[in-house]
């Protein structure tokens, strides 16, 4: 072989070996892009699931201070049903008083019938007629405030019941609503 032809061998084998070099940091340089581009979609994806893992969070910390509010309002639905128990028991007291009352009247009619009798029988002596007007006065009188008594009792008591009646059909709606609202926020968690 002549120095030519080793010559131009040695030249021909440089290049190639260029060539060779030259693919290879191509090769290199597009694997090193695909990298950075996974990479970065890496990054971005990561960044993406803390985002929502904070969300998630949050939702969480608001669905435990919903649940706390709904179980002091479940609380509190119980002793207003305690209320409503002692209030019905109040109603019972209220019927056994007006019964009470009734069989009062009655006899009190029956008394007035007495003495209607016995102011016609009195009615020739002086002492009989006074002594039974001056009772039949007590007992009206006795009547007057027995009654006036009742009434008070009675309207107290129905104004005590609304207002329960009230109070219960609020916090009714409350514990509703904030159901409601626990329900919603499951169901954005899920």
């Amino acid at each position: 072989m002549s120095d030519a032809e080793l010559s131009l061998s040695i030249s021909g084998m440089a290049l190639q070996t260029l060539i060779m070099g030259i693919e290879h940091d191509r090769r290199d340089e597009r694997r090193t892009t695909v990298f950075k581009k996974k990479e970065e979609e890496l990054a971005r994806k990561v960044k993406e699931l803390k985002e929502r893992d904070e969300e998630l969070m949050k939702d969480i910390g608001r669905c435990n201070e919903l649940e706390a509010t709904l179980k002091a309002k479940e609380d509190e639905l119980e002793m207003s049903k305690g209320v409503m128990a002692e209030n019905t028991g109040l109603q019972a007291r209220v019927a056994s008083l007006t019964a009470e009352l009734g069989q009062r009247e009655m006899e009190a009619v029956d008394l007035r019938s007495e003495l209607s009798v016995k102011v016609d029988e009195l009615t020739h002596a002086e002492k009989g007629r006074v002594a039974t007007i001056s009772e039949v006065a007590a007992l009206d009188d006795a009547l007057r405030v027995f009654r006036s008594e009742r009434d008070n009792e009675v309207e107290t008591l129905a104004l005590k019941v609304a207002r329960l009646e009230e109070r219960i059909q609020d916090l009714e709606a409350e514990l509703y609503r904030l159901n409601e609202l626990v329900v919603a926020m499951k169901a954005e968690k899920v």
